[in-house]
């Protein structure tokens, strides 16, 4: 008889299960070890399958009790499939699983739109900064990071130079130096998370630009073939940080093809 429904008991090990035919008469028990479970389900036709709910049953259900229905990564294509997903009678939603991914997609649409208009709210301020739009002006700072700087940093003037406030936010390499050697490890991750998130995530961007349009003598372009695209995205955050130390402190903006006074003699 063909199985319609299996109930398993959900163990570390051993795997009891049994499984009835569409009258609900018993045609399979059956103990299984946990390495043997993934094997036998595909080997088995699609039928109902229920299970206790445990710490494991949210893995088990991966595995096993899906309905077939995926949706690529990234929160615009859920914007882009929950229509059609929801639309779609032939797909094998339960209802009260339609209902709830309903509300879950509503309640998405609702936080989207209050991070739109957060946004906007944030782009006007930076309009009106004068100093939040001195810090726009640097490659891969936008108005949120510049609007965050500014809020969190004010003028800067409590640091004594760039490297200060790098190493403030996280972004200059931990150091483990004994007897006269010097030994410098990834960066120290401390001080504010989200203003290191942002800069490094801008400093990405940058990078993917640079790939293919950036000078090949350039100090990025140079970086990066030397380095992998995570360490240049770091290297990059980290020289902006001194840059906006240097804006803030100083009172100054940013011009792209400035050069240093000691670089211009060596030339």
């Amino acid at each position: 008889m063909k199985i319609t429904t299996i109930g398993i008991d959900l163990a570390k090990e051993v795997f009891q299960i049994h499984g009835v035919d569409v009258h609900g008469k018993a045609v399979l028990r059956k103990q299984l070890r946990r390495s043997d479970m993934t094997k036998f389900f595909v080997n088995l036709e699609p039928c109902l399958i229920g299970m206790e709910a445990c710490g494991s049953s949210h893995h088990w259900a991966r595995k096993l009790g899906e309905f077939g229905i995926v949706i690529p990564q990234g929160i615009r294509s859920i914007n882009k499939r929950m229509p059609d997903i929801l639309g779609d009678a032939e797909n094998g939603l339960p209802g009260t699983l339609r209902k709830l991914l309903e509300r879950l997609n509503d309640h998405f649409k609702e936080l989207n739109r209050q991070v739109e208009e957060l946004e906007l709210q944030i782009k006007l301020w930076n309009q009106e900064n004068e100093a939040s739009q001195r810090l726009e002006a640097i490659p891969g700072i936008g108005p949120i990071t510049a609007s965050a700087i500014v809020a969190t940093v004010g003028n800067a003037t409590e640091f004594k130079n760039g490297r200060q406030l790098s190493a403030s936010l996280g972004l200059v390499p931990k150091q483990r130096s004994s007897g006269g050697k010097q030994t410098l490890l990834g960066i120290s991750k401390r001080g504010n998370t989200y203003l290191r998130t942002l800069m490094i995530h801008g400093a990405r961007a940058v990078i993917r630009f640079a790939e293919n349009k950036a000078e090949p003598d350039s100090w990025l372009r140079k970086l990066m073939m030397r380095r992998n695209k995570n360490v240049a995205a770091v290297a990059l955050a980290n020289k902006n940080a001194r840059i906006i130390w240097a804006l803030l402190a100083k009172d100054t903006k940013f011009h792209p093809h400035h050069t240093s006074a000691v670089s211009a003699a060596a030339a």
